[in-house]
């Protein structure tokens, strides 16, 4: 686990763009429906939580087919108030 302090409970974004574009998150309990692609250091893979490699930096792009308008949180929710913790997994 890296040193994560998190609940196993607790909803982990890896980013959440809902401002801008509906359903636009991105977290360890929820996927968003428009997320298309997944790619993890330039190679494709399956577009869910389990993906992401564990304990390492990794270059991670994420595709959506909707038009995203507005802010996208990385490693938060939404709503300022609710900090990442910079621990994914």
């Amino acid at each position: 686990m890296g040193g994560c302090e998190h609940e196993v409970s607790e909803i982990t974004y890896l980013l959440d763009a809902r401002h801008g574009a509906p359903n636009g998150y991105f977290a360890n309990t929820i996927l968003g429906p428009h997320w298309t692609n997944l790619y993890i250091d330039y190679v494709s893979v399956p577009v869910n939580w389990a993906s992401l490699p564990d304990d390492r930096w990794s270059h991670v792009v994420l595709e959506s087919d909707a038009l995203i308008t507005d802010n996208i949180n990385f490693m938060s929710r939404v709503h300022e108030g609710d900090k990442g913790t910079g621990c994914l997994k």
